[in-house]
């Protein structure tokens, strides 16, 4: 049988093709169904398809979501999702396999299986670009012709140049004067092609997004190449066709203060695209070391083969030092300060720009002057007067999440209880998804400890067991539980150009043995609302190190519940209502501004005390502040 049977026509722009698929991953080329378990199957069958190795999960996952996914894009998508994270035992055999369903899409539109086929190989391609590979990297064969980065980002938006003018317009007539300022400059650097390297600066709530896009929609109205870039992939989102900057500049991950060195050359096809982009932006700077900092301005005096500062081009950084700060595992305060782009020679290029005036704060300026006050270093304690209180955790709970709430998953987008440790975020997570009627199922992780044989005087089983009780930061839970309609975060950039990113919030849709079903939680005009689309997961790898030195190999869902999240996590986040638990104090730098930063009003916040107490604890890093 074919692989795939359309039902309908496919839709060129939204490739909305819904189709029947195979129930197995090993039905369509005439490979016979692994045998279905039973009380009469008398044992494990023998391996009917040569690439299955690693026994019937992953092949029993494939098929589940065969028979879940409705598109030749959604199916890619999964591909993606499992090559990268190395699920598949064999990729070229599955490609060999699936390939006339994998660009169904792309043979109906050309109407020629070849050109089909090639289509669905560059956007695979493509996809996995976002991650830091190739189809090389899994042996997959190569395009027989390639489109060149530059022409596929000017194609994107040449459609809608009608449209990003008028929008460009629009917004030029709304920026404030501090905005108008920093966009003419730029612009009029993109118009006489001179260098330029600036730092906007601005504060929670200041319109740093408002700008950025306004100044992408003008520039791509005109024919030019820009590229929107930020630290967090979940920033990158607030851009439209905004990637990581590790992804753009594929920056390598390296250990702490090690030169990083990006594979990028003038001659290749991201060389030409960084080299043709007008501008070159970076959301969350601050964030980052000073040695992606080092790297990405390297790479693009090699591009554009010249010596000067960032090879001449117009470089635009954004961001807020006074929140969250450059991560240095087990680093002091000394070690943040010096890993920050602050502390970078290449600092020194940058004129810095500053916006003042509080725009989502701008119906309680009184809260607004009071986040700043924090923000600048207020403290070592601040009195909470302004704010509501409350001591019992089930009223912080109500407050966030009364029941009527919880039952609409797309009203918890906008709300969020925030806490300085994993531990409190956990019990918050475990009590609020205890009120939430739903199946549910608990997912064991697979844990292993890398290199066992090297542990000495420790019984690994005891490592092993004592990592499933803790909250391991960046990592699922070995113990995770499930829930239908449930609201949760993913945990790995799973498909960037679909908005599948690290802590994007997605609602649990449909649960299997090996798969979960979820749709993304989007805020669309002020309106929250569920994605139509479904997103297949699946188990991936994950490796983290432990307190005690060893490495962890935990493979788990990638899903977290998102109804609490730290201090840390919930940067970027504009929030309806929120809840912050200071029992326990913060303890690093812009951990209290960075929370009590994502509201517009004082009214839309409660905080939980201990009896008595009134103020607490800020932590500032005024070393970093610009």
């Amino acid at each position: 049988m074919d692989p795939l049977v359309l039902k309908s026509a496919c839709s060129k722009r939204g490739r909305s093709c819904y189709a029947t698929l195979a129930t197995s991953f090993v039905e369509p080329r005439g490979v016979p169904p692994a045998p279905t378990p039973s009380n009469n199957t008398p044992g494990p069958s023998k391996r009917s398809a040569p690439f299955v190795r690693r026994g019937h999960k992953i092949e029993h996952a494939l098929a589940e979501a065969v028979q879940t996914l409705k598109t030749p894009q959604q199916l890619r998508q999964f591909f993606v999702h499992l090559l990268v994270n190395d699920s598949v035992p064999s990729p070229v055999a599955i490609w060999n396999t699936f390939q006339d369903a994998l660009a169904q899409d792309f043979i109906v539109e050309s109407g020629n299986v070849n050109i089909g086929v090639n289509e669905a190989l560059q956007e695979i391609q493509r996809a996995l670009g976002e991650h830091g590979k190739s189809l090389a990297t899994y042996g997959l064969p190569e395009p027989a012709f390639h489109s060149r980065e530059v022409e596929v980002e000017l194609a994107k938006w040449k459609p809608d140049t009608e449209i990003l003018a008028a929008r460009s317009a629009t917004a030029v007539s709304k920026l404030n004067a501090e905005q108008y300022q920093i966009y003419t400059e730029i612009m009029d650097a993109v118009t006489h092609r001179r260098p330029l390297c600036a730092f906007v600066d601005g504060k929670a709530g200041r319109g740093k997004t408002f700008l950025v896009n306004t100044i992408c929609n003008k520039l791509r109205s005109a024919g030019h190449v820009v590229l929107p870039t930020a630290t967090s992939a979940f920033a990158a989102q607030l851009y439209p066709g905004g990637k990581t900057t590790h992804s753009v500049f594929k920056v390598p991950v390296g250990d702490e203060n090690e030169e990083l060195i990006s594979p990028i050359e003038p001659h290749d096809s991201r060389g030409e695209l960084i080299r043709e982009a007008s501008v070159i932006i970076w959301d969350e700077a601050p964030m980052a070391k000073s040695t992606v900092l080092s790297c990405v301005e390297a790479t693009c005096r090699r591009v554009m083969r010249n010596n000067l500062p960032w090879g001449g081009k117009v470089v635009v950084l954004l961001g807020d030092f006074r929140q969250t700060c450059p991560v240095v595992r087990n680093g002091t305060r000394g070690d943040v300060v010096r890993s920050s782009i602050i502390s970078s020679p290449l600092w020194d290029h940058f004129s810095v720009y500053r916006l003042h005036k509080p725009i989502r704060n701008a119906d309680d300026l009184s809260y607004a002057e009071f986040v700043d006050l924090i923000g600048d270093g207020a403290g070592p304690h601040v009195p909470l007067d302004i704010l509501q209180k409350v001591h019992d955790r089930n009223e912080l709970i109500d407050f966030v999440y009364p029941s009527d709430v919880l039952d609409d998953p797309a009203l918890c987008l906008k709300r969020a209880i925030l806490a300085p440790t994993n531990s409190q975020v956990d019990d918050y997570n475990d009590e609020i998804l205890s009120r939430i009627d739903g199946y549910h199922r608990t997912f064991h992780a697979a844990d292993s400890l890398q290199s066992p044989e090297d542990i000495d005087n420790t019984d690994p089983a005891l490592i092993l067991t004592q990592a499933r009780h803790e909250a391991i930061p960046g990592i699922p839970a070995h113990t995770l539980n499930v829930k239908v309609h449930g609201v949760y975060r993913l945990m790995c950039n799973f498909a960037p150009d679909r908005g599948l990113v690290k802590n994007t919030r997605v609602v649990v849709m449909h649960i299997g043995r090996r798969i979960v079903t979820v749709r993304i939680l989007r805020g669309v005009g002020g309106v929250s609302a569920i994605d139509a689309e479904d997103v297949v997961i699946s188990r991936i790898p994950f490796t983290a190190t432990l307190d005690s030195g060893h490495t962890l190999l935990r493979r788990q869902f990638p899903l977290a519940p998102a109804y609490a999240t730290t201090f840390n996590s919930c940067q970027g986040l504009t929030l309806d209502v929120v809840g912050v638990d200071l029992t326990k104090p913060v303890f690093s730098h812009g951990q209290l501004y960075t929370a009590l930063s994502r509201i517009r009003h004082r009214s839309h916040a409660k905080v939980r005390l201990l009896p008595g107490q009134t103020s607490t604890k800020n932590v500032t890093y005024h070393e970093i502040l610009p």
